[in-house]
């Protein structure tokens, strides 16, 4: 199921990717295992005294010893634009920076987008708010946590030591969710590098796609990408992939004729554009895995950038970090709140590879996943200042969120599931439903994540 409305797409169609669970049972729930959890966790979880990021950070020191030396640590949101979500991912990477050396954040949002950022962190020109309007795609430039997260990371880099500056980078298929441009950004933004440097070529790449991206305007275009027939469709791919090829092909010759930093993001842009094609072509089924495979190989490029002494924070919702294979589906109860919005029927659901999948699959236990839960329901609004409000209630109590919020006694915390005890980690090992925020994810908890974050409910980020 997809949500219609921009703001629906790009909080829930998109992070929370609508889709209905097939008919396969879940395992067994275990009382006894449930039971034996909530004991556990009592008695086992770090408490934390806040999420502000402007509180004391003695309550942080947990996260030592939980993150050891991974180089990457994946933090889940617990629902787009939930202010408790990106205020306790400030918090989380400040003390980061400051304590343990972490040089990079690269949030959900889109790659080629966030140069604009990437550059004003540095130093870079530009006025706050207009970049931050620019870099943030899928309408999260209305979080003011945003703002705050470059406005830190500026004033941070403008007293630090040259290899002691921290990066920010958008890490997810450029163009999805750009509310100015449309799917199209990244394929101009490569068109418009080679118009720089290389006119004849961009003469022959323009007529080839100009008529073709025209087709690709909206920040989700799948209903416009249906207008091309199968030939045209063909022609954009292989003139995208062509595209990407020359760049590459003139590497050198283009490095000269700019600089080798404006050949890396031209190559980015090409590649996003290659990316955004391959989801279209996807078909609706298949659209999540080629969007989730772009992500993984995004965040290796940042890592690839950044060297090997960097350290990242990844940010994003927990359907794209959970690093385990996955089902995902939408309750009758969710179903029909969603209705009121306006529900397009979708295929059920299989068995799903996120981008922290990958991840794990490629780092090991080099990669650490935070999960977030939320014990006490969500309330969102839908576009800020629309005063359309969309609210989850508490989880039912045969879920994991039901779980953690036995054991929370009102307050949010911190848990490593790595240590738990056999009956615990055995219960952990079941499959079972995570809670009941759409799309609600079914997975054995302890391959899903390493640490379980619990806050006891999540409120509008939209300004008041």
């Amino acid at each position: 199921m997809l949500m219609s409305g921009s703001w629906v797409r790009a909080t829930l169609g998109n992070v929370l990717a609508l889709s209905v669970l097939g008919a396969a049972p879940l395992h067994a729930q275990s009382t006894a295992g449930e039971t034996a959890f909530v004991e556990w966790a009592s008695r086992s979880l770090t408490r934390l005294e806040t999420l502000s990021p402007s509180g004391p950070s003695d309550d942080l020191m947990v996260l030592r010893r939980m993150i050891g030396d991974a180089r990457v640590v994946a933090l889940t949101d617990f629902a787009h634009m939930g202010a408790e979500a990106t205020q306790f991912r400030n918090r989380v990477f400040t003390w980061l920076v400051e304590n343990e050396g972490f040089t990079v954040i690269a949030v959900e949002s889109g790659l080629l987008e966030g140069r604009a950022a990437h550059e004003y962190v540095r130093g870079g020109p530009g006025d706050l708010d207009d970049v931050v309007t620019r870099s943030f795609t899928y309408g999260f430039h209305e979080d003011p946590q945003n703002a705050e997260l470059l406005r830190w990371l500026r004033t941070y880099n403008e007293v630090a030591t040259p290899d002691k500056r921290v990066d920010y980078y958008g890490f997810d298929v450029p163009g999805r969710g750009n509310y100015t441009h449309g799917n199209r950004f990244p394929a101009d933004q490569a068109l418009a590098f080679l118009e720089r440097v290389d006119s004849a070529a961009f003469g022959s790449f323009h007529g080839r796609l100009s008529p073709l991206l025209a087709h690709l305007r909206a920040p989700f275009s799948a209903a416009t990408y249906g207008e091309l027939t199968q030939e045209q469709r063909d022609a954009l791919t292989v003139a995208i992939s062509d595209l990407l090829h020359r760049i590459r092909q003139h590497e050198p010759l283009y490095a000269a004729a700019s600089s080798p930093e404006e050949v890396r993001w031209a190559l980015r842009a090409a590649t996003g554009a290659w990316q955004m094609d391959a989801e279209l072509r996807a078909g609706q089924v298949q659209r999540s895995a080629a969007r989730e495979r772009a992500q993984a190989d995004n965040v290796r490029w940042i890592l690839e950038q950044e060297g090997p002494e960097s350290r990242i924070l990844v940010y994003a919702s927990l359907p794209h970090v959970i690093a385990t294979p996955h089902r995902s589906g939408v309750s009758a109860e969710s179903a029909a709140r969603f209705a009121q919005l306006g529900v397009e029927e979708r295929l059920p659901s299989t068995m799903e590879l996120s981008a922290g999948t990958y991840l794990r699959d490629w780092l090991g236990d080099d990669l650490v996943v935070i999960g977030g839960l939320v014990g006490n329901g969500v309330e969102l609004e839908l576009g800020c200042g629309s005063g359309r409000m969309l609210t989850f209630p508490p989880p039912p109590p045969n879920t994991l969120a039901g779980a953690a919020r036995r054991a929370a006694g009102g307050k949010p915390y911190l848990l490593d599931l790595r240590q738990a005890p056999p009956a615990v980690a055995e219960w952990l090992s079941q499959e079972m439903k995570f809670d009941d925020i759409v799309p609600y994810l079914v997975a054995a908890p302890v391959k899903a994540f390493d640490v379980l974050l619990y806050v006891e409910s999540v409120k509008s980020a939209c300004p008041k």
